[in-house]
This record gives C-alpha cells, sequence and structure tokens, in this order.
C-alpha cells in the first residue's frame, strides 16, 4: 500500500517494507477516515486485474519489488555476523550466534508488521484497509500461536542450513 494524499494504492517501489510500512503508518494517522465504512475493501492484485506475467516489465518488477531490502539486510549480515574461518569447525559459539541473529531478525520484521496490522499499533483505518476483515485473534490466539509455531520453524530450518552452508564453505 502507498498513500498519495487520501488515496491507496498497492504500487511498491524497491524498498518495499520500508514503503509499505510507512504507508500504513500514515493511514492509521488520517482522520475522518474511520467513519467511511461504505469504502470497498482493497483486492489483492490477483483479483483487481488480470496477472502481469513474469516476463513483462511490470511482472518483474513485481516479483522482486522487495530485493534491495533483502539484499542490504543480506549485506549487513554477512559483514557484522557471518562466522568466516570460525566455521570451519563445529561449535556451539557460532552456531549459536547465527540461529540467534535469524530469530531476532524474524521477530522483531515479523512482530513489528503483525504489530501495524492486527495489534497495538492497528486501528480502524488500517482495519478497514486489510484484505481480510478477520482477525487473527477471534480464535482465541490458535491461528496466531500456529503462525508463529510455523514461521519460527522454518526459520530453524533455514538456520540450520545457513550453519550447513557456512560450515562447508
Amino acid at each position: 500500500l502507498v498513500c498519495h494524499g487520501n488515496e491507496i494504492s498497492t504500487r511498491a517501489v524497491n524498498m518495499w517494507p520500508f514503503t509499505n510500512f510507512v504507508a500504513l503508518w500514515r493511514l492509521r494517522n488520517r482522520a475522518g477516515d474511520a467513519a467511511d465504512k461504505s469504502a470497498p475493501r482493497p483486492l489483492p492484485v490477483s483479483e483487481a486485474k488480470a496477472s502481469w506475467g513474469p516476463l513483462t516489465l511490470e511482472g518483474i518488477r513485481g516479483m522482486h519489488q522487495g530485493d534491495l531490502f533483502y539484499a542490504v539486510l543480506g549485506l549487513v549480515v554477512w559483514y557484522l555476523c557471518w562466522p568466516g574461518q570460525e566455521a570451519e569447525v563445529w561449535a556451539l559459539g557460532w552456531v549459536a550466534r547465527l540461529v540467534l541473529r535469524n530469530l531476532v531478525i524474524n521477530c522483531t520484521i515479523y512482530e513489528v508488521w503483525h504489530q501495524l496490522l492486527f495489534g497495538c499499533l492497528a486501528n480502524e483505518n488500517v482495519t478497514r484497509s486489510r484484505y481480510s476483515e478477520k482477525s487473527p485473534y477471534e480464535d482465541g490466539g490458535a491461528t496466531l500461536r500456529r503462525e508463529r509455531f510455523y514461521t519460527t520453524c522454518g526459520f530453524l530450518m533455514s538456520s540450520a542450513y545457513e550453519c550447513l552452508v557456512a560450515h562447508l564453505w
């Protein structure tokens, strides 16, 4: 989502997470929109228009809109947290640092994003602009526990793979 005055669009630039975060924050702080319940809910791009396909300029931009963010994050991680020569021998120290780093990145990015969309940072403006009206808190938190569990498992599996690659490197 990108805000242009009173208009909200789904156009995103290469710094995708930051652009969307700023747009949601601006939407959250807009006055007067919360009372307008007649505005239609946004549709996912796939439902709002025909598929753009991967071999068009729009398709390439759409598929890679977050690449710059992840490239910068990857470079920061590489220069600040990569175990390097230390990884030649399996040792709890560098493995624990690598796993802890990945979990901190996981919790930071996903928890802030979750709170902005569903938690304490969300308000009526943000809730109205989500694709789904359902709140993950409606089922007593079962959805949240499931999603957090599987997201954490995914990060732990990718951390194990990263440890293996660092060791073999």
